[in-house]
């Protein structure tokens, strides 16, 4: 398990941009790590600096970035990446962004399917219509009764879909050693 989460480490610090560059003479160099103007270009773009493209902005951001890599050096340099804490983090990480991506899957999956008439969104609107939409006519709460009603819908499809996994995949409890009982 390990050398796997160490191999997902390794394989991220690859393809993460901070690898030397091989002809590119580069743009900045910070200890071992060279980034050409196009890699930095691009890391700028995908911060919360690239919203706006100014000179300040940039050097700010630069700021930034060079603080973080000189800190992630001296944590390598410390063999910080083989502690057993850091580890269990990247395989944290590692599962959180599995389950998004297969959750974001499945929701694309049931956004295609989901379909809400309008019979359904005019009964819903006139059940609720002396509370929730009091003094509120039908038109104006449309598309809101509209997004309500799908996401109702995704999320009984959501759960549905996890009941079946749940029942296709054999789970063993031992409650008194999970002292549950």
């Amino acid at each position: 398990m390990r050398k796997r989460i160490f191999l997902c480490v390794g394989l991220l610090l690859l393809f993460s941009g901070c690898q030397p560059a091989s002809r590119d003479p580069g743009a900045l160099r910070i200890g071992k790590v060279t980034l050409s103007a196009a890699e930095f270009d691009e890391l700028f773009k995908d911060s919360m600096y690239g919203a706006q493209d100014t000179p300040a902005a940039r050097k700010e951001f630069l700021e930034n970035y060079i603080t973080r890599m000189v800190v992630l050096a001296e944590a390598e340099r410390q063999g910080l990446h083989k502690e057993d804490r850091f580890l269990k983090e990247v395989e944290l990480f590692w599962q959180q962004a599995l389950l998004k991506l297969a959750i974001d899957k499945k929701m694309k999956e049931i956004l295609v399917e989901t379909t809400v008439s309008d019979a359904q969104m005019r009964a819903f609107y006139d059940a609720h219509k002396d509370t929730d939409f009091k003094d509120k006519a039908f038109e104006d709460v449309y598309q809101d009764i509209r997004w309500l009603l799908a996401r109702g819908i995704q999320q009984k499809a959501i759960a549905a879909w996890i009941e079946e996994l749940r029942i296709k995949t054999k789970v063993e409890i031992n409650a008194q050693a999970l002292k549950i009982e």
